[in-house]
């Protein structure tokens, strides 16, 4: 197809700079060239997906030009002929137009060239990324061993093995796993206070034990400008009152004031004061927040609670005073079982007995006593040892809950605090190890408690210097053979993949070890599970029937978690009569290009949550507008955040009551094709099983 666009040919130089700097795009020839080629595609392409791909031929001349547009596209099938003969005039720019389909899950490479029988002739290549028609899972296995060790591996039926993978990763010790945890704190890509907090918690960690843990000269160099730059981050973070909100514009409390506060002063203790203005109004203003917790509690969401954590940070800072009456009123209100809280948590336990660690006196003593009736209600797990997130009473019968990352780390934390050489710190240590969930420990609130845990333990020096040769065999086949020395420890993590074509439905991983020392392992197991068809829109009568006899069709059933998340695609429509008129939003998938496509959200809950991260998937050819929520009479959003992406827009929720909540936000339909979206969902920060997802759905733009 071939259109004469609206642009100018300044307006097309322009974009074409654009479009080279932001997309990656390689041009054969400068832009002051007599012949301009571009190319205008959908930032990312789902398999299944058809498009309209335009290339966009500029003439610089004075004269009319007879151009031949040819475009190879890699990944993607073209419909009708590649190349077009177009007439271009003087001055001006021509469109031409491929319908393409996307055929795989890969990279596509598109390479556009424009050329006439003169001689003058440009080019472009670009890449567009081809996603698989699938939803994402991991499944991980971690352990250690002194021999060998057999883990059996199993796709899900679903699951698409061209688009999976098994990623297996070796440490000979502990701290070559650290510096994988602190590049996935650095990476992480969403900067919320807490994010920041554990980012600069990672770092100062790596900071402290970089002799133990010998990162690389690379890494070494980072620290410094990483650390500044969470600082900084934190100070623009800061409310005026000296606290801190999940992101800027929600609400101070004291979970996220102390954990960025404590964050503050572990840079402090490690050689990189922060600005002193900032720390004490923090400080201050977290003794004033733990003041108004103990006169009225609120409703708690963290673990360890907002209080414990608050007591440390009030003890490390120098308000011991009221560090102490912190202390105090947990250890007396452990018991305590009622509606909003109580402290009974490991993690509350570990945070008093550090916090009367560091107030000392009597209640170093206290922090002695505590600490080993904590190490009493410690899980033996054969060889290892863990905590569960609250200790569990033989009284209270069957039920038994797992041992859990984050509390392990706390109980960690709190025994080195008060006996760094205490001999049963290996079998902690270890289980942390054999319980890593890919590079990192569940989120990274407790990847960075786990830092915390383990660098102390790294620079106590508890490992054997390694020496041995590891063997990994999948389904009988070497596919790996290295041998670890102290040279090693400064190494990161040895990590390969094994594609899941060469898995199978059900494979065998055998690790082996021969030598003196201990081999660390994590197999993590990614998999594409194919999103099922999508199913045609109901009928407006369909709609209607269910309405009025089968309601409960209309909405899909609440997960287990108590929540659901529920898509719906509207476009503007006009009423009219003879005394008004009037737009409303219809229901509707199908818009011309340039609609303002309507997308609302619907968030129900049959019980309050906090801290919920809402990832909603966009149509490849439609770009995100702008976006509103359903309480009209504030300027301020329920939800605290929005971050906005080529391929989704997320939501950031601090604190989602019970009942219904909607956001409405705009797309732009920009290019013609159909396109698969991919289920919205919500996952939780705090409670990383917490799991909703939505139904996938389909765009059609002409």
């Amino acid at each position: 197809m071939i259109e004469q666009p609206v642009a100018t040919a300044a307006e097309s130089l322009r974009t074409t700079w654009l479009i080279g700097k932001f997309q990656g795009v390689k041009a054969a020839t400068g832009p002051t060239g007599n012949l301009i080629a571009r190319l205008e595609t959908p930032n990312f392409l789902i398999d299944g997906d058809r498009s309209t791909l335009t290339g966009v031929v500029n003439n610089n001349t004075a004269q009319p030009l007879t151009a031949s547009v040819r475009l190879d596209a890699t990944g993607l099938t073209v419909d009708g002929s590649p190349t077009m003969n177009v007439d271009v005039p003087a001055g001006g720019a021509t469109n031409v137009k491929w319908t393409v389909t996307a055929r795989g899950a890969a990279d596509a490479d598109l390479k556009l060239r424009a050329w006439t029988a003169g001689g003058v002739s440009d080019g472009v290549e670009q890449t567009v990324s081809v996603e698989p028609h699938a939803s994402h899972s991991d499944v991980w296995q971690s352990g250690s061993l002194v021999n060998f060790v057999d883990r059996n591996i199993t796709l899900d039926h679903d699951a698409m093995p061209a688009s999976s993978h098994l990623r297996i990763r070796l440490s000979p010790s502990v701290s070559s796993a650290l510096v994988p945890a602190w590049q996935y704190l650095s990476e992480y890509p969403y900067g919320g206070t807490d994010s920041t907090a554990s980012v600069l918690i990672g770092n100062c960690i790596l900071a402290r034990n970089k002799d133990a843990i010998k990162p690389a000269p690379a890494v070494t160099a980072r620290l410094v400008d990483e650390i500044t730059r969470g600082e900084l981050r934190l100070g623009r973070f800061q409310h005026d009152d000296g606290g801190w909100s999940w992101f800027p514009s929600g609400h101070a409390d004291l979970w996220m004031t102390t954990y960025a506060t404590w964050s503050l002063l572990m840079a402090r203790d490690a050689g990189y004061a922060p600005n002193d203005a900032v720390l004490t109004a923090a400080m201050k203003q977290t003794a004033s927040l733990a003041k108004e917790w103990m006169a009225k509690e609120r409703v708690e969401y963290g673990e360890p609670s907002s209080l414990a954590l608050a007591a440390i940070v009030l003890a490390r800072g120098g308000d011991k005073v009221t560090a102490a009456k912190a202390v105090d009123y947990i250890m007396g209100h452990r018991d305590d079982v009622g509606p909003i809280t109580y402290y009974n948590w490991t993690g509350d336990r570990a945070c008093c007995v550090i916090a009367a660690h560091d107030i000392g006196g009597a209640y170093a003593t206290k922090a002695s006593t505590w600490m080993e009736d904590l190490w009493s209600k410690r899980m033996r797990l054969g060889e290892l040892a863990a905590w569960q997130v609250e200790p569990h009473q033989q009284a209270q019968g069957a039920y038994q809950a797992v041992p859990d990352t984050g509390a392990t780390a706390w109980a960690m934390i709190a025994a080195e605090t008060v006996s760094p050489t205490d001999p049963r710190l290996d079998s902690v240590a270890r289980w942390i190890m054999a319980n890593r969930t890919g590079d990192y420990w569940v989120s990274p609130g407790v990847t960075a408690v786990t830092l915390m845990a383990l660098g102390p333990y790294i620079a106590a020096s508890h490992e054997r210097e390694p020496d041995f040769d590891a063997t990994v065999t999948v389904n009988g086949k070497v596919v790996k053979t290295q041998h670890f020395g102290t040279e090693s420890l400064a190494d990161p993590d040895t990590v390969f993949d094994i594609a899941g074509g060469d898995l199978g439905t059900s494979s065998t991983v055998h690790l082996q070890k021969v030598g003196q020392g201990r081999l660390y392992y994590s197999l993590d197991l990614r998999q594409s599970k194919a999103v099922g068809g999508i199913p045609p829109p109901m009928s407006t009568w369909q709609r209607w029937y269910d309405r009025v006899w089968h309601p409960e069709r209309l909405e899909a059933p609440f997960e287990p978690s108590g929540y659901r998340i529920t898509r719906v695609y509207l476009r503007n429509t006009s009423r009219r009569n003879a005394i008004w008129e009037d737009t409303v939003p219809t229901r509707s998938k199908d818009y011309q290009v340039n609609d303002d496509v309507i997308v609302r959200l619907i968030v129900d809950a049959t019980h309050a949550g906090s801290h919920l991260i809402i990832e909603e998937p966009v149509p490849a050819g439609c770009t995100i507008g702008e976006v509103s929520s359903d309480e009209e009479e504030s300027w301020d959003s329920w939800w605290d955040y929005t971050d906005v992406r080529d391929d989704k827009i997320v939501f950031f929720v601090g604190d989602l009551t019970r009942g219904r909540h909607e956001i409405d936000y705009h797309l732009h339909a920009s290019a013609p094709g159909t396109y698969d979206v991919m289920p919205t969902s919500i996952t939780g920060t705090f409670d990383p099983t917490l799991h909703v997802n939505g139904k996938p759905d389909r765009v059609t733009v002409k």
